[in-house]
């Protein structure tokens, strides 16, 4: 099914994204890869978590699932320059397993705990995604518009707009794109460093 986003502005709006779910336990993966399927993604396996690289580099997605017992397998893998923005990960745990807080410089990494509502699951999904196809589209700009507004303004305001809107195909609560927003203003703060506290203000 082709649906197009509420947002007129991305190019290529399509929902529909390609993403690589990362995992060597098919009881960790099944039910995801099921979910992801049921809201029409594409979905590229990597089995191998030591070669989810070379899995990231052929398969391009536009979103990393990594449904593993611990961060550290796939963190530990060598990132290697990332050029653009680079395909977020998000690291489906089981609450039993309590892993480490998952940290990288050079992308934006988020997690949640099984179990977990499906909506909650795929809202966040969706979230990540609108995430990386504003800045994707916000970097093919320019650096200010030709009213002159810095492009930094245009890209807050871009994003705020693509994630509230919501796709139709399944009601997603609104506490995912929350909590993604909260999770791309904390990385910006911590990459970025420019104005302290300025992406959660926004």
């Amino acid at each position: 099914m082709d649906r197009t986003l509420d947002f007129p502005t991305i190019p290529g709006g399509r929902n529909v994204a390609h993403v690589l779910l990362v995992g060597e336990d098919r009881d960790r993966t099944s039910g995801v890869k099921s979910l992801l399927a049921l809201d029409g993604h594409s979905v590229a396996m990597a089995r191998d978590v030591s070669r989810w690289r070379d899995e990231e580099r052929s398969a391009s997605p536009e979103i990393i699932v990594a449904a593993v017992a611990t961060p550290d397998s796939v963190l530990s893998v060598p990132m290697g320059g990332s050029r653009g923005f680079a395909p977020p990960i998000l690291f489906v745990h089981r609450e039993s397993d309590e892993p480490r807080e998952p940290h990288l410089e050079e992308r934006m990494v988020d997690r949640i705990a099984s179990p977990f509502a499906a909506e909650e699951f795929l809202g966040r999904v969706d979230a990540l995604i609108r995430v990386r196809r504003v800045v994707m589209h916000q970097k093919r700009a320019s650096c200010e518009d030709a009213d002159g507004i810095p492009v930094r303004g245009r890209w807050s305001a871009a994003l705020a707009s693509f994630l509230q809107a919501r796709l139709p195909r399944h009601v997603k609560p609104p506490a995912p794109y929350l909590e993604v927003a909260a999770a791309v203003a904390d990385w910006s703060d911590r990459r970025d460093g420019f104005e302290t506290g300025h992406p959660e203000r926004v």
